[in-house]
């Protein structure tokens, strides 16, 4: 039996606002290779329903892997072994942001057929204004800004979904997200919407009516989701929804209003 992939690579990060989507593990395991074979004593191992181990390797120029490691354990010495040694076996052509890289990450979360596991969970903690200490711009095609930002020294101020359309303003969700399997990495697709007449970036004249991004957050954990308002023409009152999926599960919604102050 095969394990089950899940999610993205593992960025070494912190909030995120705009996050650009990531390499998922799906994808580059079918770039590189086969997922991982299990012995098929392990699915009868007792409380056995999920798991989920992190191999962290180097990519060389020859495309080959090198220094493949456990960064995080399954707690089954059987599904660690198989992990590493299937990436020990990968030689294939990555993204450009992660080829030559040291110290890639990437999940593989072994799911049970004899003892099914339900699937992890989000839940929606909190939705309002915050403020950050810094931020760091990361260039991404795919952001209406053309740029996402990794945010530091975060500080949520009043829960409300009324939001004042100037700038400096942050606004968004605190997601946690559960899992059987303690502190599994879990990537949700994130989808703002925004106002019916959009967002219109003057660098690219494109009209944008929606914008997907991917985050990876941890079970157990809060993960902050936000939009700061940078831009004299992202200053669009009206209804912006933020959607959390979870796979092609819905499992967080949240609306702003955002009017002129």
């Amino acid at each position: 039996m095969l394990a089950l992939l899940q999610a993205c690579a593992i960025p070494k990060g912190v909030p995120t606002e705009l996050g650009p989507s990531g390499q998922g593990a799906n994808d580059l395991a079918r770039r590189c290779g086969p997922p991982p074979e299990v012995p098929p004593y392990v699915y009868r191992m007792p409380n056995f329903q999920a798991a989920q181990v992190v191999v962290e390797f180097d990519h060389l120029p020859s495309n080959e892997t090198a220094h493949v490691r456990v960064q995080k354990s399954s707690g089954i010495k059987e599904l660690d072994e198989a992990a590493v040694e299937t990436v020990s076996k990968w030689k294939c052509e990555l993204p450009a942001r992660m080829a030559g890289s040291k110290g890639i990450r990437i999940p593989f979360r072994f799911n049970n057929p004899l003892n099914p596991a339900p699937p992890p969970s989000a839940l929606l903690e909190w939705a309002g204004i915050y403020t950050a200490e810094s931020r760091t711009r990361t260039e991404s095609s795919s952001a209406v800004k053309g740029y996402s930002s990794i945010v530091k020294g975060v500080s949520y101020g009043p829960a409300t979904t009324r939001v004042a359309a100037k700038l400096g303003s942050s606004f968004g969700v605190r997601i946690k997200v559960e899992s059987v399997v303690p502190q599994e990495r879990v990537s949700l697709r994130f989808l703002w919407k925004f106002p019916e007449v959009g967002l219109v970036n003057p660098n690219t004249s494109l009209r944008h009516f929606a914008e997907e991004s991917r985050a990876v957050c941890t079970a157990g954990e809060s993960c902050l989701k936000g939009w700061f308002l940078s831009e004299e023409w992202e200053l669009v009152p009206g209804t912006w929804t933020l959607e959390a999926w979870l796979g092609d599960r819905l499992v967080a919604t949240q609306s702003f209003e955002l009017y002129r102050d």
